[in-house]
């Protein structure tokens, strides 16, 4: 919930949450009253679509690592398609890069991971280890 909100407020592409009880979390739905938003990894895009995501995808890895925080599973499966945009899901085991030792491998990962699904829509990719240096240095060790 903690991570949702702070995303959220940063105006990254994640369902807004509205409440928590226990375990559970109630958020915004993706969807409309018929169909709920598919995976991203189940809709075909059109090329010059397929760009302008991947590009807004990028984005948000940076806005989540501006706000210290790592998805560490970002992939087509985490992301719901709805309305020419994608929202991103599943953030329980995001990490702060502050405190967890494996947080750059886990955004070299969650870089590929886009990339790997992004280039069979034919988009030219960042190199994975490129970017995460590039965006690294910037958000969190400038020594790196």
């Amino acid at each position: 919930m903690r991570t949702l909100k702070l995303l959220h407020d940063a105006r990254a592409d994640v369902p807004e949450p509205f409440e928590r009880v226990g375990p559970v979390i109630l958020m915004e739905y993706i969807g409309d009253a018929e169909h709920p938003a598919p995976v991203l990894l189940n809709v075909d895009l059109e090329v010059s679509e397929a760009g302008e995501i991947y590009r807004r995808i990028l984005e948000n890895v940076e806005i989540f690592l501006r706000q210290h925080r790592v998805h560490a599973d970002l992939s087509a499966y985490n992301m719901l398609y709805w309305d020419d945009a994608v929202t991103i899901i599943d953030f329980p085991q995001a990490v702060d890069p502050r405190y967890n030792d494996d947080a750059f491998d886990l955004l070299i990962r969650d870089l590929d991971n886009i990339g790997t699904y992004f280039a069979k829509q034919s988009v030219e990719c960042v190199d994975p280890i490129a970017h995460a240096l590039e965006i690294w240095r910037k958000h969190v060790d400038p020594q790196r």
